[in-house]
């Protein structure tokens, strides 16, 4: 779970910058350009969703470093189709192609132009939620007045037909900040396939993972995830120290969900809490993360 960090009012701000600057383009270019810049908001979104998972393993097997590979996809791939489209749209129509009352033109061009703002927004949050950073400094969707990432999320999955789970696990995936790849379904134990048969999973969660003040006793704090393509994976965790701490987190080895049986009794362990999480396929082939869990309220 995410909670809200020193980086939350970015969020707060970006949706609000971009829904009054696309406003006042709307209103100054008129209703049938704003409607264009919209769609090819839309547009660029869905392509770069759609690509980016792709993309992302091409340019890691380039040598770019995995975490990164992701954001720098996305990013690339969503700007560069704005930019195209309104290079495109500004050299071949012209503003007055179509003709409306100044007055209809104006307040329409207006109203429009603040959804393609949100619409914009919404693919900045996206775009930021792929970025690995510290908890602290995630920004909660769920917290913001406009969850634009979401809404994006649920029109990206409309646009391609995708079924309520694969919708629900894009929006998760948003919200933990815990991308697997995309453009590709999920496979069983809850990954997504952005790598080739035969390679090790690779264990994709944040370095830090905070505990939240209000989670409940056998309530999930984490869903460990994977970019993995193929055969089940399983997940296991071992925290570090003295044994006791066994009992303080459990794993579901067929999700990867991550539960507290005693919350007051894991916040008695200290400030952090460091395991190690392991994911391994039918072939044996594994792959280890270390992270921290962050207990102080």
């Amino acid at each position: 779970m995410i909670q809200a960090g020193v980086m939350q009012p970015v969020g707060d701000l970006l949706v609000i910058a971009l829904a009054l600057g696309l406003a006042a383009f709307g209103y100054r270019h008129g209703l049938f350009i704003a409607t264009l810049s919209g769609l090819a908001v839309l547009v660029s979104l869905v392509v770069a969703l759609a690509a980016s998972g792709v993309l992302a393993e091409l340019v890691v097997s380039l040598g770019c470093p995995e975490p990164y590979a992701l954001a720098t996809v996305f990013g690339l791939v969503f700007g560069g189709c704005l930019v195209g489209a309104r290079l495109l749209v500004g050299a071949t129509v012209p503003e007055n192609a179509v003709r409306l009352p100044p007055l209809f033109d104006a307040g329409g061009g207006l109203l429009v132009g603040s959804v393609a703002g949100l619409a914009a927004a919404g693919g900045g949050l996206i775009g930021l939620s792929t970025i690995p950073r510290p908890a602290d400094y995630h920004i909660d969707g769920k917290a913001l007045r406009f969850d634009c990432g979401r809404i994006m999320l649920d029109t990206y999955a409309a646009c391609l037909g995708a079924d309520e789970a694969r919708r629900q696990d894009l929006v998760r995936q948003y919200h933990e900040h815990a991308w697997k790849g995309i453009a590709s379904g999920p496979t069983a134990g809850g990954a997504a396939s952005t790598v080739p048969a035969g390679h090790a999973p690779s264990i994709v969660t944040p370095d830090e993972i905070r505990l939240p003040a209000d989670l409940a006793d056998g309530g999930t704090l984490h869903q460990v995830r994977t970019i993995r393509q193929g055969d089940a994976i399983t997940f296991a965790l071992r925290p570090s120290g003295n044994q006791e701490n066994d009992k303080l987190l459990a794993i579901d080895a067929a999700t990867g969900d991550i539960t507290v049986p005693d919350v007051a009794k894991l916040r008695q362990a200290g400030g952090t809490l460091e395991i190690t999480l392991t994911a391994t396929d039918a072939a044996g082939l594994s792959d280890e993360k270390t992270v921290t869990i962050l207990l102080a309220p």
